[in-house]
């Protein structure tokens, strides 16, 4: 019996989602089993939709642009005017400022860019590590004094965290699981097809989007408002990480995953029912994978806001006076 391969996609963080089509060698009613199977990941869909909804919601209502700069990386002061200029002329901001062994800062740019001003030494480029698949963006905050800043913070729609924290600044991780999956033959009663089947060629890109204020006066108070950055970025990063380390997790378990087999009186209906038993597989091990993933973040929230509530203010307002 011929094995039969099939190419899937679930976005499990995005709008899209849903099963590939089937491969060629599948029957037009294998094809349209295969589309209503998918239902059995409704979860996923619909937080998908939510998810999507709110990150549109939160690039419209808190004015963010998105920047060229490496998402945990400083960014460098208006003051530096330098640009990244590639060799086909094309010209960029830094994607980053760093502090060489001399203390001067110097402009970090993309590869294959060279800056016209302070760039970055050739040894202190290879100390960085760039964020792959981060998108950074920045909404703007105005106030003329540190305690008005708090106070204009608190204004702003969707800045309201974990039991009505303010925040700072957040991170939206994105998952995308695809796959293969083959259906192997199998034993079975007399008079039955039976396959099983098993997932191939399993990979879960990662992506994130980092929202950061950007206050509009920033001058009036610059060495508070470089340590409260840091201070965020520190915080962001550590959820990049631990969604990192879910997905790691995730992926070895459904590596691990076993399939029960399943019987049919025609060759399409044992595959038709295989592929359902996969997805109902899959939603069970999301619904775990998320439930997982959300607590490891929450418990990380509060241990740091318990830190940073014992360290002092998130930004120390006395460096301005």
């Amino acid at each position: 019996m011929k094995r039969l391969v099939v190419a899937a996609l679930l976005s499990l963080f995005t709008s899209c989602g849903g099963c590939g089509a089937p491969s060629s060698s599948t029957d037009a009613s294998l094809a349209m089993e295969t589309q209503k199977n998918t239902m059995t990941l409704q979860v996923i869909e619909d937080f998908n939709r939510t998810t999507e909804y709110r990150l549109q919601q939160i690039k419209g209502k808190v004015g963010a642009r998105q920047t060229n700069g490496d998402c945990f990386l400083p960014e460098c002061p208006s003051s530096m005017l330098s640009q990244c200029v590639s060799g086909s002329g094309k010209s960029s901001g830094c994607i980053g400022c760093l502090t060489e062994a001399s203390g001067e800062a110097c402009c970090l740019c993309p590869e294959g860019s060279q800056a016209t001003y302070q760039g970055c030494s050739a040894l202190k480029q290879k100390e960085v590590t760039l964020t792959p698949n981060c998108k950074t963006y920045r909404f703007p905050v105005g106030g003329d004094s540190c305690e008005a800043l708090y106070r204009n913070m608190e204004q702003i729609p969707y800045l309201q965290g974990l039991d009505g924290w303010l925040t700072m600044a957040f991170i939206m991780p994105a998952f995308n699981l695809r796959y293969f999956y083959v259906f192997d033959p199998a034993p079975g009663p007399e008079g039955q097809i039976c396959v099983r089947g098993s997932l191939k060629d399993l990979i879960i890109p990662l992506s994130f989007s980092v929202f950061y204020p950007e206050w509009t006066r920033s001058q009036l108070c610059p060495k508070a408002w470089e340590d409260f950055l840091h201070k965020v970025r520190m915080h962001e990063e550590r959820h990049a990480r631990i969604a990192q380390e879910s997905i790691a997790e995730l992926k070895q378990r459904l590596h691990t995953l076993s399939f029960d087999s399943r019987c049919g009186a025609t060759q399409a209906e044992a595959e038709s029912r295989a592929f359902e038993a996969i997805n109902m597989s899959l939603g069970r091990e999301w619904r775990e994978f998320v439930q997982h993933y959300q607590t490891a973040q929450d418990d990380f929230d509060q241990y740091d806001y318990k830190r940073q509530q014992a360290e002092g203010p998130l930004m120390n307002c006395s460096l301005c006076k």
